[in-house]
């Protein structure tokens, strides 16, 4: 399992494309044509990036936390969204060198 810089993350509040971890701790930046004009990505579709880059700790927790339920007994639908979710935990804790 591989381990993240813990949560909570939120974005910058001079510029929302920047997701921090405390208070100085830059771990992510979403680029677009405002910040870097080279780059043809929208504003909306990179602030819209880095709302989901600054939830992914806490998704990712409740996807485990939901997964690790023992004696889940749901209907089938459940069981396949349980399944998914399995597989979110593992494309998220997916150690490459």
């Amino acid at each position: 399992m591989s381990k993240h810089t813990p949560g909570e993350w939120t974005r910058g509040r001079r510029d929302a494309t920047q997701i921090f971890a405390g208070p100085e701790r830059l771990i992510a930046e979403c680029r677009d044509r405002a910040s870097d004009p080279a780059d043809d990505m929208p504003r909306e579709e990179a602030l819209a990036n880095a709302r989901l880059i600054a939830a992914a700790p806490d998704l990712l927790a409740v996807c485990k936390a939901v997964v690790e339920e023992d004696g889940f007994r749901g209907s089938a639908l459940m069981r396949k969204r349980i399944d998914a979710m399995r597989a979110a935990i593992a494309k998220a804790e997916w150690n490459h060198p």
